[in-house]
């Protein structure tokens, strides 16, 4: 929580809140520096499919949190490479008819 609360906490124009959980603390965060746009997506899908078969992990364990809805695209297709089955909610699938 010390992480999200820290990235709260550089918006100017937030409103003051600090985020809370009963769940136990997990792993830290890790940074990733992709050159582009695909390689973001394809190393994302990657690691989504490497905890899946390590960890025996199923697809509803994971969620892929993005900023702007042009991210999508590079994500879908990654995950579609790999196939991953996905979902998006509170957006429009870049494949959507």
């Amino acid at each position: 929580m010390s992480a999200a609360n820290s990235v709260i906490a550089n918006n100017r124009a937030q409103l003051k809140k600090e985020v809370w959980t009963d769940n136990t603390e997990g792993d830290k965060i890790k940074v990733l520096r992709a050159i582009s746009d695909n390689e973001e997506g394809n190393a994302v899908a990657r690691q989504i499919f490497e905890n899946k078969m390590n960890d025996r992990l199923l697809n509803k364990d994971f969620a892929i949190l993005y900023r702007t809805n042009a991210q999508s695209r590079s994500m879908e297709e990654a995950l579609r490479k790999l196939n991953i089955p996905y979902r998006v909610y509170g957006g429009v699938s870049f494949f959507s008819a």
